[in-house]
């Protein structure tokens, strides 16, 4: 009877898993069909602040680069204040540009809110409120990511750290056990460190349609789909290193071509970037739609 009900209890536990896959992929997978299905709104709503970041981004470079020949005259005391407020108002600008994408990319798929103006930005939206909440959740990523990367090497030390995962002292690999380390462990790390992302994030599409949510409230709220939410966070890691793999099938295809694998591979990049951010948002989003306003997934 024993074994019986130990047979029953292990069927039931792979059941649960298996159940936790299913979801977890419908997470990701709708989250990939909303970018793809409304790739106009999406365009729509992140073209100008894409344009916006990208050409003004060119124009600090350029000027940088511009008074950087100027390194030997007699404004060349002020130059690194010049260049400090320049990168600063880059930075500024970018954040604001990506909260509002966000905020409107929650406010839609929420409360099929479409933007009104070419900008997208709207008043009253909460762009301090979404940064500050961003930050918080950055900072408390980088803590309990740090302790995972440094306590390892404190108890094990560096050297031993590299002889166990199979790696020389400068990290190259020894053998076919340390390449698999080599791709397996950021995939774990990157997956780790998303999922912790995403436990906290729903505080996210909350500030974004006027709701309160603390941190520890996100965390709680996520706490049923705990095991879905991971896996959509490999899922998710994979898809980012997607441009990689294609950068390595470019090279070897073109050879000593560089100059055609940088501008396809650059491209690439701004393309997965762009869908991934939409796709990281939108996990967000579907989650918080699901597990406070009942929607289905």
């Amino acid at each position: 009877m024993v074994p019986l009900i130990r047979l029953l209890g292990e069927a039931e536990t792979i059941r649960i898993h298996m159940l936790e896959s299913v979801v977890g992929y419908r997470i990701f997978a709708l989250c990939i069909r909303q970018v793809l299905n409304n790739w106009q709104m999406t365009i729509r709503i992140s073209g100008f602040w894409i344009l916006a970041i990208l050409a003004s981004a060119s124009l600090v470079t350029g000027a940088i680069a511009g008074f950087g020949s100027m390194a030997d005259g007699p404004v060349a005391s002020g130059l690194p204040i010049l260049f400090i407020l320049l990168g600063l108002a880059w930075f500024v600008l970018a954040v604001f540009g990506f909260c509002t994408v966000a905020i409107a990319w929650h406010r839609y798929v929420l409360r099929n809110e479409m933007p009104s103006t070419f900008y997208v930005t709207q008043r009253g939206w909460p762009i301090g409120g979404y940064f500050w909440k961003t930050v918080k959740i950055v900072l408390l990523f980088f803590l309990i990511v740090m302790v995972f990367i440094v306590l390892p090497v404190l108890l094990l030390g560096m050297p031993n750290l590299l002889k166990f995962l199979g790696l020389t002292d400068l990290g190259e690999p020894t053998g076919p056990l340390s390449f698999v380390v080599l791709f397996v462990l950021p995939v774990i790390y990157s997956s780790f460190g998303l999922w912790i992302f995403l436990r906290f994030g729903t505080v996210l599409p909350a500030v974004a349609v006027g709701k309160q949510m603390s941190l520890a409230e996100s965390y709680r709220l996520t706490r049923p789909v705990a095991g879905q939410l991971f896996l959509t966070a490999v899922m998710i890691t994979l898809f980012q290193s997607i441009p990689s793999v294609i950068q390595l099938l470019m090279a070897s295809g073109f050879g000593p071509d560089v100059n055609v694998v940088s501008i396809l591979f650059y491209a690439i990049i701004v393309v997965f970037a762009w869908i991934n951010f939409f796709v990281s948002i939108g996990v967000l989003t579907v989650v918080y739609g699901h597990l406070q306003e009942e929607r289905p997934i």
